[in-house]
């Protein structure tokens, strides 16, 4: 097996992330990290992962993203806004699934997974894109206050009545 270092930038391993999965999974090596605070050695024999970790480059995918996460990035203005629509959707019934992702909020019907709203939380700001069909057209709407976000209600309620 062959060993050696490579050096590389943190941009360089952002920019070159898929070449480099399947390069260290094929391979045992000994990474030299630069960092902002100099230079740092990491041995990971086919762990890079951790390295990666490290410099904020590479998500694990097993590492949840939750509605909190969300939460604690957005002013407190906002956070009420979301907490506000989050409650007022979960009211329509049992039937409601809230998919939490990385860069939104997806809210759907029944176990089919018809979403009929889409929030993507800004930090001073929210995105919220209203979908009442596969046909139709998504309608967004840049929610900064409650009487935006009281404003747009009844078209939620309405795709959530129409979505099909």
């Amino acid at each position: 097996m062959i060993s050696f270092n490579l050096i590389l930038h943190p941009r360089e391993l952002q920019a070159n992330s898929h070449m480099i999965n399947s390069f260290f999974s094929s391979c045992s090596t000994s990474i030299m990290a630069i960092n902002e605070q100099g230079t740092s050695i990491v041995k990971y024999p086919k762990s890079y992962i951790k390295l990666l970790n490290d410099f904020g480059l590479y998500s694990d995918k097993s590492i949840a993203v939750t509605f909190g996460s969300h939460l604690d990035r957005l002013e407190e203005d906002i956070q009420t806004l979301l907490l506000d629509l989050r409650k007022f959707i979960k009211s329509f019934g049992p039937d409601i699934i809230e998919d939490v992702r990385p860069h939104r909020i997806a809210y759907a019907k029944s176990l089919t997974f018809r979403t009929f709203l889409d929030i993507k939380p800004e930090n001073d700001c929210l995105i919220v894109s209203i979908r009442k069909g596969r046909t139709q057209p998504v309608i967004a709407h840049t929610i900064r206050n409650m009487q935006e976000s009281e404003s747009i209600k009844p078209q939620i309620k309405d795709a959530y009545n129409t979505i099909k």
